[in-house]
């Protein structure tokens, strides 16, 4: 593992926004999602996906405001301009590099590098079920969010633990949910949700059961 200082709510949205654009992207295929130490003080995610792909000439032009790749194939997709133009802005601030490797009908690959201060790095050999040393057989978890993106991705990884899996669009929902988990199990919450936020959520669940561990 990786112990870094940085700006967490700025990495969680370029991330958020990358994962949504592939998504978006990619109506079948694959989306693959990788983080490696390149230097004692550099980091670099990546977010490689199947989708349609875009034209190494365009490669800086998506990170403009408002840009959309002009292919009818994609046009009942939303612009992805806004998102990657704010990704780009917040590298820029944190002062790292944001870049992407494509070419049409070979899917994309975008890259976001982030200096940062290293504390006890370690490569540690993964040894938990399929690739993932986290732990969580026989465990429930319910996720909450009312982005869909978010919840397959903490789908997809969840369920490498071993974890059964839950989730919920909203918080009136989580609750009816949470009501039928086992005795200690987890709820994984977004704070800003429709109907019912994170935050209101989080107190009645914390009312009614106790035993229920909760992540926000």
């Amino acid at each position: 593992w990786v112990q870094a200082y940085a700006d967490e709510s700025k990495i969680n949205v370029i991330l958020h926004n990358l994962f949504s654009n592939a998504i978006k992207f990619t109506e079948s295929g694959s989306i693959e999602f990788g983080c490696e130490s390149i230097s004692s003080e550099m980091l670099r995610y990546w977010v490689k996906d199947t989708g349609m792909g875009i034209a190494q000439d365009l490669g800086n032009e998506v990170f403009g405001n408002f840009y959309q790749v002009e292919d009818s194939s994609v046009r009942k997709h939303e612009g992805i301009g806004i998102g990657l133009a704010i990704c780009q802005k917040l590298t820029e601030i944190l002062g790292g590099r944001l870049y992407l490797e494509s070419n049409p009908g070979s899917g994309s690959t975008f890259y976001f590098e982030l200096p940062l201060h290293m504390k006890n790095l370690q490569v540690m050999k993964n040894t938990g079920r399929n690739g993932s040393d986290l732990n969580l057989e026989n465990y429930h978890v319910l996720v909450v969010d009312d982005d869909k993106s978010i919840v397959f991705l903490f789908r997809h990884y969840l369920e490498r633990t071993g974890a059964f899996i839950h989730s919920a669009g909203d918080g009136e929902e989580a609750l009816d949910v949470a009501e039928n988990l086992p005795l200690g199990n987890i709820i994984i919450l977004d704070l800003q949700m429709p109907v019912l936020d994170g935050y209101a959520t989080m107190d009645r669940i914390k009312q009614s059961r106790p035993d229920l561990k909760l992540i926000a």
